[in-house]
């Protein structure tokens, strides 16, 4: 939250200051006395994070020890993870926004890509991929909203080989895990990489994407595309604007995975960081229009649903109007009994050009007929002499 946010500032500030005490950093985070991170000081070891390795010459000194190595390790996804095999609880967020520091900094230094790229502690890009990978070939026969035979680390296959990621067979990311432990945050380690270039570099050099795609696809790994759609990054990657879009007009995609994307995008629709970035406003459009041209009745209706919402906030009203005018609604013509679609038009008067675009299209005149039913002249009556 904010308190983090200016902790993080402050230490960022601090990062560039004495690079000698380092050394005295990370000998109080403990890290470097052994690998049992129960008795880590995990305040320190956010403190080093956050600040002194931001500075460049910190980062060279900590590179010369076990640190990095060893913090990457605990967060190693395999059998053997430590991190990943935590019950989840609150104790344990801290730990979830360490790593998503720490997986930042590094992605934003050639150094730090390099250490992720090669080092194979460091290689989580890798981890990710492969057991999402390992999903695909792992049938899931009951919902994870349901309680299976077996839980989530019960379940995995543990035999591993030796220095490697894991078998094929090893399962991280089961319906139990995702729901009762830390490895849910896996996907929040995913959506880190893709806000920066080189994390998405790294990602889809490794077909991530397509992965998604055909995880998608399948109804018993809902839980994981629902955890997937939450944590991309949509204001800084094309990539996973371009996923999401494909994703919500697939019809191989169930149903309730596409309805979520959509309450999922009404959610970004009312972030502030979205209605400042063109793109994002471009694309919430195109994806929602393009839902309209769907011939899915819920998906229509939660579409015109969130149209109606967004159409509130003058940067997504210029836009459907400048860019969509009324084709969507001229093309689908189920919509225009729809009474939501009347109430829309009627935010297109507290626009000029809303209002140019209606008296041309005749809509206003035929909306102030109280014989084509709909029921709102007292409305327009009043906008116009508003007007």
């Amino acid at each position: 939250g904010h308190r983090r946010l200016v902790q993080q500032l402050t230490l960022t500030d601090m990062a560039f200051g004495e690079v000698g005490d380092i050394g005295r950093l990370l000998h109080r985070s403990k890290v470097l006395l052994g690998k049992d991170w129960s008795l880590w000081n995990w305040a320190i070891i956010d403190e080093i994070v956050s600040g002194p390795l931001r500075n460049p010459s910190a980062f060279l000194e900590i590179m010369k020890t076990k640190f990095l190595k060893r913090l990457l390790g605990f967060y190693r996804i395999s059998g053997t993870g430590q991190f990943i095999s935590l019950q989840w609880k609150p104790d344990y967020v801290p730990f979830t926004n360490i790593v998503s520091t720490l997986l930042s900094v590094l992605l934003q230094s050639q150094q730090g890509v390099q250490l992720l790229r090669n080092d194979r502690r460091g290689k989580i890009h890798t981890q990710i991929v492969h057991y999402l990978k390992t999903e695909l070939e792992q049938p899931d026969t009951k919902s994870a909203l349901h309680n299976d035979s077996t839980s989530g680390a019960a379940s995995r296959n543990t035999v591993l080989v030796s220095g490697g990621i894991g078998t094929v067979g090893e399962r991280i990311l089961t319906p139990q895990a995702c729901m009762n432990t830390m490895a849910t945050d896996v996907f929040v380690m995913m959506g880190v990489y893709t806000s920066f270039p080189n994390g998405l570099e790294l990602m889809t050099e490794l077909d991530l994407f397509q992965v998604l795609t055909e995880l998608s696809m399948r109804p018993d790994k809902d839980y994981i595309t629902r955890l997937v759609l939450t944590h991309l990054d949509y204001a800084n990657s094309n990539s996973c604007r371009d996923w999401f879009h494909s994703t919500v007009i697939n019809e191989n995609v169930s149903v309730e995975v596409r309805l979520f994307s959509l309450s999922l995008l009404r959610s970004i629709t009312r972030c502030q960081y979205a209605q400042e970035n063109a793109k994002v406003i471009a694309w919430v459009l195109e994806c929602i229009v393009m839902v309209l041209a769907a011939d899915e009745k819920r998906m229509e209706s939660a579409a015109l649903s969130l149209l109606f919402e967004s159409a509130h906030y003058p940067c997504y009203l210029e836009e459907l109007i400048s860019v969509y005018r009324l084709e969507p609604f001229i093309k689908n013509g189920k919509l225009l009994g729809n009474p939501l679609l009347r109430l829309l038009l009627v935010k297109y008067l507290e626009s000029s050009a809303g209002v140019e675009l209606l008296q041309h299209e005749g809509w206003i005149q035929d909306a102030l007929d109280p014989d084509n039913g709909w029921a709102f002249p007292d409305i327009f009556e009043y906008t116009l002499k508003g007007e």
